[in-house]
C-alpha cells in the first residue's frame, strides 16, 4: 500500500472534519443542511477506504509471515553497512510501520555479543541512603517542670518554699499569724528558630533527603533549648554551697543540703567528662559495681557539656526549674519566600523550611539546688594533706 496515498485520504478527511466544525459552530447552524450532510457522507466515506487500506495491509502482512515460514522469501535482516539506528529504518518492518501503521520486526546485525559486559560498560546507580537522625541522649529539660502557657509573657507567682512554723498554743491564747510573703516575676519566651532552602525538584526526587533536612532543623531547635535550660540554671543564684575533698564527696554533701531544705534530690547535672571523672573515682573504690550505672548516691546522673566542668548540680528538677513553652516545637514550609537577593523564590522553585519553637526557663526554687565543687584542702608541713 503506498504511504502517499493513505497520507492524502488522512489529510483529506481531516480537512473535510475541520470543515464540519466550522458549519456546525456558525450561529446559523442547520442539521438538515445538504451541505452538513455531504460532508458526513464524505468524511465517512473516506473512513471506509482507510479502514479497507490498512485490512489489506495486515492481509499483506499475513501473507508475508506465512512465506517466511515455508522458506519462499529471505528474512528480513538488513545489511551491516549502517549503524543501528540506520538498520533500523531501513528494515521493511519499519518501512512497513511507515506505510501501514502495523507492528514489526526487525534483526540488527554486527552486535558484538563477544565482549565481557561489565560494571564499566554498564554502570550502576548507586543506592541513595541517608544517615538517622542521632539519637539524643537523656536531656535536663525532661527532667524539669514543664508547663505550656497562652501567651508571649508568664507572671510567676514565687511564695516561700516551706510552710509557716506553727506554734503550740495554750487554751483561751491568741492564736499567732502566718503571713505568706510573695514574689511575682515576668519572664518573656524566646523564639527559637533555623531554616533551610532547598528546590521543589529535590522534595520531588529525594523525598527522604528532605525528611533528613527537616528533622535535623527540629533537632536544632530543640538543641538550642536544652542550651538555654542550662543556661538558666548556671545563672540561676541563691543555690546552696556543697563543697567536698572529692566530687563525689561533695555531691553527697548537695544531697544533704536538698533534703534538709525539705526537696528530694532527682538529678545530678554535670559536665561528660567529670561523670566519667566520677565514674572512675567510684570504680577504684570499694564500691566499683555501682560505677557507670548511671547514678551516684542513688540520684540519676544527667551528663550535657554545657556544665561548666569542675561543677555539679544536685536539685530536686521539678520543683527548681520551671520550662514555658507556647507549643509544640513546629515545622514551616513555603515557596512564597524572597531571597536574599530580593528575587521571589517562587520564580525559581525554591522552598524554605523553617523549625521554630518558643520557651523560656526560669529558677523557681533556688534553695532545691546545691552547687556542688571541690575543694582542695591546705596541706600540712611536708606536703602532705592535714589531717581531717
Amino acid at each position: 500500500m503506498p504511504a502517499t496515498h493513505l497520507d492524502d485520504l488522512m489529510e483529506k478527511r481531516t480537512q473535510v472534519i475541520d470543515h464540519l466544525e466550522q458549519l456546525t459552530a456558525a450561529d446559523d447552524f442547520d442539521p438538515s443542511a445538504d451541505e452538513i450532510r455531504g460532508l458526513e457522507e464524505q468524511a465517512e466515506r473516506i473512513g471506509q477506504q482507510i479502514e479497507k487500506l490498512q485490512k489489506a495491509a495486515e492481509l499483506r502482512q499475513a501473507g508475508d509471515s506465512i512465506a517466511k515460514r515455508i522458506g519462499r522469501r529471505p528474512d528480513d535482516t538488513v545489511t551491516p553497512a549502517d549503524d543501528l539506528g540506520g538498520q533500523l529504518v531501513h528494515s521493511r518492518g519499519f518501512q512497513a510501520w511507515k506505510a501501514g501503521g502495523y507492528t514489526g520486526r526487525a534483526k540488527l546485525l554486527d552486535l558484538n555479543t563477544r565482549a565481557l559486559i561489565t560494571t564499566g560498560t554498564f554502570p550502576s546507580v548507586p543506592d541513595r541512603i541517608v544517615a538517622a537522625n542521632s539519637i539524643p541522649q537523656a536531656t535536663l529539660l525532661s527532667q524539669v517542670n514543664r508547663q505550656m502557657v497562652s501567651g508571649n509573657s508568664v507572671e510567676v507567682i514565687k511564695y516561700p518554699s516551706g510552710a509557716p512554723l506553727a506554734g503550740d498554743v495554750p487554751e483561751g491564747t491568741l492564736k499567732p499569724e502566718g503571713p505568706i510573703t510573695i514574689t511575682i516575676e515576668t519572664v518573656n519566651l524566646i523564639t527559637q528558630a533555623i531554616w533551610a532552602e532547598f528546590t521543589r525538584q529535590v522534595a520531588e526526587d529525594e523525598p527522604r533527603f528532605v525528611d533528613f533536612i527537616n528533622n535535623t532543623l527540629l533537632r536544632g531547635v530543640l538543641d538550642k533549648v536544652e542550651s538555654n535550660v542550662i543556661t538558666a540554671v548556671e545563672a540561676g543564684t541563691g543555690y546552696h554551697a556543697a563543697t567536698g575533698d572529692t566530687m563525689l564527696e561533695a555531691i553527697r554533701v548537695g544531697i544533704a543540703l536538698v533534703n534538709s531544705a525539705g526537696f528530694r534530690p532527682s538529678v545530678v547535672v554535670m559536665h561528660p567528662l567529670d561523670a566519667a571523672s566520677l565514674d572512675y573515682e567510684i570504680y577504684t573504690g570499694s564500691n566499683g559495681a555501682l560505677a557507670g550505672q548511671g547514678s551516684v548516691w542513688g540520684v540519676p546522673v544527667v551528663p550535657n557539656g554545657g556544665i561548666t566542668q569542675g561543677t555539679a548540680y544536685v536539685a530536686d528538677a521539678m520543683a527548681a526549674w520551671h520550662h514555658y513553652y507556647r507549643g509544640a516545637a513546629e515545622l514551616f514550609v513555603s515557596d512564597s519566600d524572597v531571597g536574599l537577593d530580593g528575587i521571589s523564590n517562587f520564580k525559581r522553585n525554591i522552598m524554605t523550611a523553617l523549625a521554630e519553637y518558643r520557651s523560656a526557663t526560669t529558677v523557681v526554687r533556688p534553695e532545691a539546688v546545691a552547687e556542688c565543687t571541690v575543694t582542695v584542702p591546705p596541706l600540712a608541713a611536708g606536703g602532705k594533706k592535714a589531717a581531717k
